[in-house]
């Protein structure tokens, strides 16, 4: 074969390779070329194991399956010298050069004189030696070695190329199977709300329509349409679509704009995903569970008042005319009376905060003057535990607040504090601040902290960690779950940092007024 012949054989199989993306067929298809391309008796493929930073043969023309067990190091073998060197190899007799192997004829019967070997890179990546062994005529050359070069260099592009399609098919059928199986409605669709892909869970919601406005639009939604198109533009939305019709029927979810980072052009269409799910039997339950706790609050507030207005008038009576053995059962009667009362005031806050039909005021408020009215209304409570209050005040800038959910709040947090802290600590710190955009208001406690396992539990409804841990059982594990129940509703969060043995911090973080833009100023509902 002549020089131009051999240079068009190697620009034939750069095609070749190029339009191979199976792993094998091109693996297999390097091989086969390059001992054509060297007119070569045989060729082997030795790739790295990124993971070992060893060579293993992946193809061996005419060898035996157990060649692939072979492995060598980087630096042994001659393989294992052109890895190292990342250089072009001509061994004229393989049996004059020590680096030779004879493992390799004895497992496959095949007699080697002569082997040339180069690199497979890919810009400064190492990825595998191609071997070509024994020229059929004559000796193997410097032209020969520039050939294989070629090849290789070639083949080192197309390697790369099947890999990467072979990982994007597998993460491809890896989300297919999430998106197929999926317990959650997934729809993808366009700006205009066509769908075009929807997995088995939606399909039961949608009822063979392609438009999702066709199943929505006679929804009540929660923002409207418009109003979460609109809000996309900035990130993902939270929504609701409640059917009232024929069987009432509430499905919760998020929108997410999916980014198109192949497309340069304004012109290119958006694409949404919506994932959903059936809520209406927990809306129902949370429902039944706030009438339930509405019906028993109230039902206890009106004989507790009577206990309490007579254990008044019998102690006014004692006053006048004593009875000194009837008096501490009085006492004890006014202080579980006035106790269970708190409890209920508690309860009564903690429904009307998840109640749906009421409606909250928002208005510019200075959180230092709230902070005040908290320590004010929890003074008796921090004296009665033979305790006091640390504060420090940084923060001046006003938020768009419900005073009085955020008094009740701070209330808490003090309260919380107060009752987990080691007695023989007798203080707690309060502090507000601020960063650029939110008010920070955090409260310190020294007790036992909150094991890692109760992290997230503390933020459920009537959860108390142990009395055996905390060492008290007081309260009804409604404290931190109003914190965050409040936090959402003004658009913060919560945020708890606790060491075992060292104590609690809790962090009640608040978007600033002046953060929220022209659009938060003035009054505002929910």
């Amino acid at each position: 074969m002549g020089a131009k012949e051999s240079w068009k054989k190697v620009l034939e199989a750069g095609r070749l390779l190029s339009s191979n993306l199976d792993i094998g067929n091109l693996l297999r298809a390097i091989t086969k070329l390059s001992a054509e391309v060297a007119d070569a008796e045989s060729a082997s493929l030795l790739l790295l194991d990124a993971e070992t930073q060893e060579l293993y043969f992946d193809i061996a023309l005419g060898q035996k399956e157990d060649a692939s067990k072979i492995r060598l190091k980087i630096g042994q073998g001659i393989a294992g010298a052109v890895a190292f060197d990342k250089k072009p190899l001509l061994i004229p007799d393989v049996h004059q050069d020590s680096r030779w192997s004879s493992q390799m004829d004895q497992i496959s019967g095949f007699s080697t004189r002569s082997i040339l070997a180069v690199p497979m890179m890919r810009q400064d990546r190492f990825l595998g030696v191609i071997e070509v062994i024994n020229k059929k005529a004559g000796a193997f050359g410097q032209d020969d070695a520039e050939l294989l070069e070629a090849l290789a260099s070639q083949a080192a592009v197309a390697l790369e190329n099947a890999r990467l399609f072979t990982s994007l098919e597998e993460e491809r059928q890896k989300l297919d199977i999430v998106f197929v199986e999926m317990s959650d409605g997934a729809v993808l669709a366009d700006e205009a709300g066509n769908i075009l892909i929807a997995n088995r869970a939606a399909n039961k919601f949608l009822g063979g329509r392609s438009v999702l406005n066709e199943v929505f639009g006679q929804w009540t939604m929660f923002p409207s349409w418009p109003e979460i198109s609109r809000r996309l533009a900035a990130g993902p939305v939270h929504f609701s679509a409640e059917r009232r019709e024929i069987k009432p029927l509430i499905l919760g979810g998020i929108a997410t704009p999916i980014k198109n980072n192949n497309s340069s052009s304004s012109k290119e269409k958006s694409v949404f995903l919506y994932v959903f799910r059936d809520e209406t039997e927990s809306r129902r339950q949370e429902a039944i569970k706030r009438t339930f706790l509405s019906f028993i609050s109230h039902k206890l507030k009106t004989p507790l008042s009577s206990i309490l207005g007579f254990t008044d008038l019998l102690t006014g009576e004692f006053k006048e005319n004593p009875r000194p053995t009837a008096e501490p059962f009085l006492d004890s009667i006014r202080q579980q009376g006035q106790k269970l009362a708190n409890l209920v005031d508690k309860l009564l806050r903690y429904v009307s905060l998840e109640s749906p039909e009421d409606t909250v005021h928002f208005e510019p408020t200075p959180l230092a003057r709230i902070l005040d009215e908290a320590l004010r209304e929890t003074e008796s409570f921090v004296k009665k535990h033979d305790f006091s209050v640390s504060v420090k005040k940084d923060s001046l800038s006003p938020v768009l607040a419900n005073p009085l959910q955020i008094k009740n709040a701070m209330a808490n947090l003090i309260e919380n504090a107060v009752k987990f802290s080691a007695p023989a600590s007798k203080t707690v710190a309060v502090e507000l601040k601020e960063d650029a955009s939110s008010a920070l208001f955090s409260v310190a406690d020294s007790g036992p902290g909150i094991p890692p396992e109760d992290m997230d539990k503390v933020f459920d409804r009537f959860h108390q960690i142990e009395a055996y841990f905390t060492g008290q059982v007081e309260g009804l594990g409604l404290g931190l779950p109003y914190v965050k129940k409040v936090a959402q509703n003004h658009g913060g969060n919560v945020q708890i940092q606790s060491q075992l043995g060292k104590g609690t911090t809790v962090t009640l973080s608040l978007p600033l007024l002046k953060s929220r833009g022209a659009s938060g100023a003035g009054g505002a509902k929910i």
